[in-house]
């Protein structure tokens, strides 16, 4: 128990419970449509604003429509709503492949199962500091990741960071409708019987939300940067990407990190899933889904994943639910849209993990076939040449003695994996590690490179970094940022980490905001379109070079983005 514990701290990334609250001092913000009665907690120096609503709850007639906002419904109190307590999450669903798995099984996407969950759950929490650097802080918005299934504004408490800051930001935390509930994508939402991608139509609405409120806490709207990790980053690329970009986004810099891209199912997959889950429901139209009660409901879109799996509509590593093309918020896929300077041109900061693929690898398969027919589930009508091309980038022989020279074969993490995960000895299955690779640079490390060199090329500054330190797995970056004190790097590259995005949410630079540590720092170079340089952080330095991204793996999942649908 002791270590499955200890794992799922580690690998479920930073889901953190907010620091302890003991002074009677509580500050009030008027919103002008609504009072919110926050706490202040003196050791932090930081109030606290939770569950502040920004949209009408999205039940009954209001399930898979657009969210509305809070204040022209007059869905508010004349007196001073309590905001001292975290609201619920939105509902989180499961994934077949991860219920009973080794390492899926412990992922916990940023789930919090002790918080209750809801459909009245489009919140919002504020954290300020109580003695700010000015009367019009820089804000940063952080939308949480859990492959667009899981998660809530807590899943990486700001406590840390905002503290760290020392009076310079605010920090707001977002939640959106997941699962099905935020991306149900039929052809039947065409607008009037529901409308596809809500969740990101929630994201969007929360910023601009902060767009209209954030003064009354002291931040400025013109700073907001915009900041997420796995699917939170992937959620930063489609608000990016908004209607093929936009000259004024409610943002002025965005930080995608480790951004999950994982297939943006076409029309086909999704009417299946659909009928699908209108069958599991025991429905015929939405307007039924629509009549059901929450409990109804719930039972409908849990078993609808397991339905999809038996299904083979999905394998291992796909959430199932998640952002679609919709020809309208994401109006081609992300790759796509970016190669054609369809996004908002503001600057960006973007990093991955050094093996990404481990969470999404079963490690039950054993062979490039085996692995090749789950592949065939997750991507869109792979052709032969596909298949000779990957075999060909990929091969075993790549997974040999050089590649177990790799700092994480040393380090703390890969025993610990393996107590509950059959990974055999470095060397001994290479087609684990060629699988894990596949699968890293398909759905997160090659969508860092197409994302940074397309800002370049249009040119918009852009920063991109690899942490090849801590647990070197999925999320790894975040831990040095918000005090996770699991395998810790070296404290000065901790605090180098720190100072980079406080630089950039402050500046729109990662280099030229002073340290609030005083601790000098590397420079970290604009990835530019010859140069591809990145800064790679390790357990002991930090220190510019060039991108391994920027090669023909990479390129090949580029020129494949009808197939890999990202």
């Amino acid at each position: 128990m002791i270590k499955s514990l200890l794992l799922v701290s580690v690998l479920g990334g930073c889901a953190l419970a907010a620091p302890s609250y003991s002074t009677n001092d509580n500050p009030v913000v008027d919103l002008g449509y609504a009072k919110y009665r926050g706490v202040r907690n003196a050791t932090y120096g930081l109030d606290y604003y939770f569950g502040i609503r920004y949209a009408v709850p999205p039940t009954g007639n209001l399930r898979w429509q657009a969210p509305q906002d809070i204040e022209s419904h007059g869905k508010h109190s004349s007196g001073i709503i309590d905001a001292t307590i975290l609201g619920p999450q939105c509902v989180q669903g499961p994934t077949a492949w991860a219920n009973g798995t080794n390492l899926g099984a412990l992922q916990v996407l940023g789930a919090s199962p002790q918080i209750p969950a809801s459909e009245d759950c489009l919140l919002l929490n504020v954290l300020k500091p109580v003695s700010p650097k000015s009367k019009s802080l820089p804000v940063l918005v952080y939308i949480h990741g859990g492959g667009y299934i899981t998660g809530n504004s807590i899943s990486s408490d700001g406590s840390d960071f905002t503290k760290y800051a020392q009076g310079n930001v605010i920090w707001v935390s977002i939640q959106y409708r997941l699962g099905a509930y935020g991306f149900l994508n039929p052809k039947e939402f065409d607008g009037h019987n529901g409308v596809k991608n809500a969740g990101l139509l929630d994201q969007r609405l929360a910023l601009e939300w902060v767009q209209r409120h954030i003064s009354a806490f002291g931040g400025d709207p013109s700073k907001v940067t915009i900041w997420g990790g796995s699917a939170g980053g992937g959620s930063v690329v489609n608000q990016m990407i908004y209607k093929g970009g936009e000259k004024k986004p409610p943002y002025r810099g965005a930080i995608a990190e480790f951004p999950w891209l994982q297939p943006y199912h076409d029309d086909s997959f999704l009417q299946k899933q659909y009928q699908n889950f209108l069958n599991d429901a025991k429905c015929g139209n939405v307007a039924c889904l629509r009549s059901l009660s929450p409990s109804a409901l719930e039972t409908a879109i849990n078993k609808s994943y397991y339905t999809g799996y038996d299904a083979g509509l999905y394998s291992y590593g796909d959430m199932y639910y998640g952002p679609s093309v919709d020809g309208d918020f994401v109006r081609d896929l992300p790759s796509v849209e970016f190669n054609k300077g369809h996004f908002s041109r503001v600057p960006l900061m973007t990093n991955h993990d050094s093996f990404e693929g481990i969470l999404f690898t079963n490690f039950s398969t054993t062979s490039f076939d085996e692995n090749k027919a789950q592949w065939q589930k997750t991507w869109d009508s792979p052709t032969p040449k596909f298949w000779e091309s990957l075999s060909q980038l990929y091969p075993l022989s790549s997974f040999g003695a050089p590649y177990y020279e790799q700092p994480f074969f040393r380090s703390l993490i890969f025993p610990l994996i393996a107590l509950l995960a059959p990974l055999s000895a470095p060397g001994v299955d290479p087609s684990l590690w060629q699988t894990q690779q596949i699968n890293g640079d398909a759905n997160i490390n090659c969508p860092t490179y197409y994302f940074a060199a397309a800002a370049q090329k249009y040119g918009v500054p852009a920063y991109k970094s690899i942490f090849d330190a801590g647990v070197y797995v999925h999320s790894a970056a975040d831990f040095p940022i918000f005090n996770v004190d699991i395998f810790t790097v070296d404290s000065s590259v901790a605090t180098a980490v720190k100072d980079y995005f406080l630089s950039f949410i402050i500046r729109g630079d990662p280099n030229t905001f002073p340290s609030v540590s005083h601790q000098t720092r590397t420079h970290w170079p604009q990835y530019g379109q010859k140069s591809y340089t990145i800064l790679n952080v390790s357990d002991t330095s930090v220190a510019a070079q060039r991108d391994p991204d920027a090669s023909d793996r990479c390129d090949f999942w580029h020129s494949q983005s009808a197939i890999v649908r990202n």
